[in-house]
């Protein structure tokens, strides 16, 4: 049920230096304030210090402009009344007559918080909307790219590579659905608010962002006969795939090192980089998590050799054992654990296409270290 929209009346007194005092406001500005008019006409500050500190700026901006010229003050902004409850309100006001210094303006307060309400939850619905647009795109894409790679070769290991690659794109669509079917829910119930929308939609955009950087990725890969190589800055690059692991550092304590060298420009298709870089470091975050250590650590180096720049990804977990490290690299590994990401199959496969290396080897600290050896970019690339 809709609530009451109670609405306050009021005229105040203009001066030329700019003070103003209310001369009237209606008895039902308490509750939208919690205080009675009479102690608002003793002290018109009372308000102004109601209004949300996100929206003063704004409010005294439009406030001076009116002053300054005399036209309509109108503006919505939110006020927080003294028990702490949020009101989206309505203000506006007019001189009654052309010299509008040293004389009452008119104006009203009405509460408009169920019409914002409606309209987030609108806006938030219109997004939804189209990431499940954005999502049927994807799954139909996906389809589209699993039926030429199984038409192009059509032998057991293909099926397979294919099966692995669904599973790796099904995952942040399948999020994504739960995602959509749990604001749709939240709707259905009017529980939803501002705050868990923005939570949620940002999850829904972050995990369809990485199921079409997966789309792109292998549709270069596997469609396309270039790598479309480009000059970019690997430390770049870096940075923003550790925006997407920081929180599951920081959730796992995880610590993370970087040595990285001055000199970062390679010769490379950004997004299949970034791709192998994530999925180096979700298997170094899987093999620190899975076991019992005080400090846990991952250290990214990178270093100048010749006409190629190396970038190592270490941690000091248990490694792997070493009657699979010469087959860790093969596209099928019977002891492969879950969630591999796309592979370190594929990783190399990438790699390889840059005219690069990946390795890997026992780290100092006993764990796991990859390294991949990509092409410098060259002047005028």
């Amino acid at each position: 049920m809709s609530r009451t929209l109670p609405c306050a009346l009021y005229e105040y007194y203009l001066y030329p230096d700019y003070t103003s005092e209310f001369r009237y406001i209606s008895p039902s500005i308490k509750d939208l304030v919690g205080y009675s008019a009479d102690s608002i006409m003793k002290d018109s500050s009372l308000i102004i210090e109601r209004v949300h500190p996100s929206d003063k700026d704004r409010f005294w901006e439009v406030n001076l402009e009116s002053y300054e010229t005399g036209k309509t003050f109108f503006i919505e902004i939110r006020l927080i009344a003294l028990d702490g409850s949020i009101k989206w309100v309505q203000m506006s006001s007019s001189p009654s007559g052309e010299d509008f210094k040293s004389v009452t303006w008119s104006g009203y307060i009405i509460d408009i918080s169920d019409r914002k309400e409606f309209e987030e939850k609108a806006f938030i619905v219109d997004l939804v909307s189209k990431e499940n647009e954005a999502i049927s795109l994807l799954l139909r894409e996906k389809e589209i790219l699993l039926a030429s790679l199984l038409k192009s070769n059509r032998n057991s290991v293909t099926g397979a590579l294919s099966a692995s690659i669904a599973h790796e794109l099904n995952q942040p669509l399948a999020a994504s659905n739960l995602n959509i079917e749990f604001l749709k829910m939240k709707l259905d119930k009017n529980e939803l608010n501002p705050e868990l929308g923005s939570e949620v939609l940002a999850s829904l955009q972050s995990d369809n962002k990485r199921a079409t950087d997966i789309v792109r990725s292998l549709r270069s890969i596997f469609l396309e006969n270039s790598n479309d190589s480009e000059e970019s800055n690997l430390n770049e690059l870096i940075e923003k795939v550790l925006v997407l692991v920081r929180p599951e550092l920081k959730k796992n304590k995880i610590v993370l090192s970087l040595n990285l060298c001055d000199y970062k420009n390679i010769a490379v298709n950004p997004v299949e980089i970034q791709q192998v870089i994530l999925n180096l470091l979700n298997n170094a975050i899987q093999a620190l998590v899975s076991i019992e250590k005080a400090n846990k650590t991952i250290t990214l180096s990178s270093k100048i050799n010749a006409d190629f720049l190396l970038l190592s990804i270490a941690d000091n977990g248990l490694g792997v054992p070493e009657n699979r490290q010469k087959k860790i690299f093969e596209l099928f590994n019977s002891e492969k654990q879950a969630g591999m990401g796309l592979g370190l199959w594929l990783c190399m496969h990438i790699i390889t296409r840059h005219a690069g290396h990946l390795t890997y080897e026992t780290s100092q600290a006993g764990g796991a270290t990859f390294t991949m050896t990509l092409p410098v970019a060259k002047p005028g690339l």
